[in-house]
């Protein structure tokens, strides 16, 4: 390393800058979540099952007002709305407890496919 002119260590004196420079390293980043490192896979995939709830809830509860407005008697596609509304209710408790199987998650996009709710 090279020896720092005098006038240089007045001016950082003066200036503070060892101060400074202590004080942005505070402010570090930490690019780990950026470049890949340290991402919770776990966490994205829960994150995607709490979306398939929120579909749920409003595709099932609007099929089923959808069909019990509608003149005629539909009471077979009514209550076959409401047997998969169940079962899609106990499989989104699940997934909200974190306690959900795959089989789960596969079955409640079956349920949610039947009902165009799902691409």
């Amino acid at each position: 390393m090279f020896k720092k002119n005098p006038f240089e260590k007045l001016a950082d004196k003066l200036l503070h800058r060892k101060d400074k420079g202590d004080a942005l390293k505070k402010f570090n980043i930490d690019l780990s979540g950026v470049l890949g490192e340290g991402i919770n896979q776990e966490e994205i995939k829960y994150n995607e099952h709490r979306k398939l709830v929120c579909i749920a809830k409003t595709c099932l509860s609007e099929h089923l007002h959808f069909w019990l407005k509608k003149p005629g008697d539909h009471s077979n596609m009514v209550n076959s709305i409401e047997h998969n509304i169940r079962k899609a209710s106990n499989i989104c408790e699940r997934i909200n407890n974190k306690t959900y199987t795959d089989e789960d998650i596969s079955k409640l996009k079956s349920i949610l496919r039947i009902y165009g709710c799902l691409g």
